[in-house]
């Protein structure tokens, strides 16, 4: 596996647990992968809204032979929830936490992330789940191509990913996602952030968690378009 650029451990308030920031990708954009982000509580929370909202009730239904990534759909038939604006559950809980964590990483930063979008507040987001079975659930390294000025905060739920990231001019790295980490990342084809999911840990998720996240993994992208800071 290779290494990551830098690592900065920072203590929340409130929070039991230290948040640790990789940045990732030093060669091209950086990613940001934040390390226990989010606490059992939070995360047990988006779960809940999730399960509340999805039409998608039915999380043990046996497998097939060879399961695939499921998309979670909402009501309406929707693969998405779309907001406007920043109130809603997962803004609160995985965009501005991410945010808080970044903004304390380092001042003297010039990374374009710290010092464009951290500030601001969402003007629009979307947040779709996916759901992966143990052990063979993975989907296949893509970039998204999404150029509109937006950011990708993905939380990861449930047993951890082995993840998989790659720039332009970085190497490939490989690193496991545990349950309540959050990855920042440019989603522009202009970025090219190659990234996907090659495998789940059956054995690996968080204590006294909700069941279901003991038989899966879930993948909870939030696409968040910034408004622009005034000068």
């Amino acid at each position: 596996l290779k290494g990551f650029a830098q690592t900065h451990k920072i203590v929340m308030p409130g929070v039991g647990t230290t948040a640790a920031i990789e940045v990732l990708l030093e060669d091209d954009r950086p990613c940001y992968l934040i390390r226990n982000c989010l606490s059992l509580s939070e995360q047990t929370s988006i779960y809940q809204d999730i399960s509340c909202r999805s039409k998608d009730t039915d999380n043990r239904s046996k497998p097939c032979m060879h399961p695939t990534p499921k998309t979670i759909i909402f009501d309406g038939n929707q693969s998405t929830l779309k907001f406007s604006g920043g109130d809603n559950i997962y803004n609160t809980l995985i965009v501005q936490t991410a945010n808080d964590v970044l903004k304390k990483e380092s001042p003297q930063k010039s990374h374009q992330f710290l010092t464009s979008a951290c500030s601001t507040e969402p003007t629009t987001m979307s947040a779709g789940v996916i759901r992966y079975h143990v052990p063979n659930g993975n989907f296949p390294e893509h970039i998204d191509h999404c150029n509109d000025n937006s950011w990708v905060y993905l939380l990861s739920l449930g047993c951890s990913a082995n993840f998989v990231v790659k720039g332009p001019n970085s190497e490939k790295q490989l690193f496991r996602f545990n349950s309540g980490d959050v990855l920042v990342f440019d989603p522009s084809s202009d970025a090219a952030i190659l990234h996907g999911v090659t495998s789940i840990n059956g054995d690996d998720f968080p204590l006294d968690c909700p069941e279901d996240f003991q038989q899966f993994r879930f993948g909870v992208q939030c696409r968040v378009k910034m408004q622009r800071q005034r000068t």
